[in-house]
């Protein structure tokens, strides 16, 4: 948000990165101590934080991680006997708005958007744009005592996610991971615009695929991580309102 950055470490340390544009450096602070197996989080406008970690979907948590309530669902219908329900299964990219009055959260390999207020309760479930049904299914390795858990048909939906006071914008995949197909993904295509209360804005096409964006809204400008000829630049778009 402007010229802060929020993340958290494999420690569950939470650190606020203040960058000079200047001569981009920086002033790196702790603004918590959260769960140590976190996957994602966002902070609310409460002061707490939504977290993303191994079990329940979603926890409400204050910056000591206590436990302030729950959230979200798991966008399931079956899980394999003898197998508890994961976010291992469900990664998602959240972000809140800058003035955290709303939250995005959109599932990496499901159809699914959720939009929560910055108090953590569920406004909009978005699905598509393809309808896919699949579920979570156990596979025994032949002639082995292991088996590994997977979502079938797997699919990458949507990854990264940029917000504004108006709405949001995701980046968005729709294909169908085959194993061994040999196929290499270089990126995604295509990014779609949201206002908060989930009415689509506008679909964006790009030629060049990409693995990862941010947008400026004053300038009008995509910036995105590309994949060529095995290296990764960053290109820009500008004008693209």
């Amino acid at each position: 948000t402007g010229n802060t950055l929020h993340g958290c470490d494999k420690t569950g340390k939470v650190l606020t990165i203040v960058v000079n544009p200047s001569d981009l450096s920086t002033t790196i602070s702790k603004e918590a101590q959260l769960d140590v197996n976190l996957q994602a989080l966002c902070p609310m406008s409460n002061g707490c934080y939504l977290t993303c970690g191994k079990i329940d979907r979603y926890h409400i948590v204050d910056c000591r991680d206590t436990l302030l309530g729950k959230t979200g669902v798991f966008p399931v219908n079956e899980v394999p006997s003898g197998h508890e329900i994961s976010n291992m299964h469900f990664y998602v990219d959240m972000k809140s708005s800058p003035d955290r009055d709303h939250i995005v959260c959109a599932n990496n390999h499901w159809n699914k958007i959720e939009i929560y207020d910055g108090e953590g309760n569920l406004k909009h479930w978005l699905s598509g744009p393809i309808d896919v049904t699949s579920d979570i299914v156990s596979h025994q390795v032949p002639n082995t005592p292991i088996c590994y858990v997977m979502l079938e048909p797997n699919y990458t939906f949507f990854t990264s996610v940029h917000t504004s006071d108006k709405g949001f914008m995701v980046s968005y995949d729709g294909k169908e991971f085959i194993p061994r197909s040999g196929i290499k993904d270089y990126g995604h295509n295509y990014i779609l615009t949201f206002d908060w209360e989930g009415k689509p804005q506008n679909l964006y096409h790009f030629e060049q695929p990409f693995w990862n964006f941010a947008y400026d809204d004053k300038t009008k400008t995509f910036y995105m991580i590309i994949e060529k000829e095995d290296e990764y630049k960053v290109i820009k778009y500008a004008g693209v309102s």
